[in-house]
């Protein structure tokens, strides 16, 4: 059984899913290959989930990443959504 909480967090992910299906499913015409395509839909999705992870998405959730072998913490003192740009494939379409 999940908790509030739990439900919630899980609540949002779907909520981004949610959003982002029919925005892409109305683009889809515009690609002129899938590669393409699905390289859109998954930045979009990594990109809100690291808003989630952020804090941005949702005010009451924001997450930590650790780095087990070192305790690190990986988003110290940055905003993981602003990383996505300088990692990730994205078209301009």
């Amino acid at each position: 059984m999940l908790t509030k909480e739990q439900k919630q967090f899980f609540e949002v992910i779907a909520n981004i899913q949610n959003k982002i299906v029919p925005i892409y499913a109305l683009e889809f015409s515009k690609y002129n290959d899938i590669e393409t395509f699905l390289n859109d839909v998954t930045y979009e999705t990594i990109c809100w989930l690291m808003e989630l992870i952020d804090g941005i998405e949702n005010p009451q959730i924001r997450g930590d990443i650790i780095h087990l072998a070192t305790g690190n913490k990986i988003n110290e003192d940055i905003m993981l959504h602003d990383c996505c740009e300088d990692y990730l494939k994205c078209s301009d379409i």
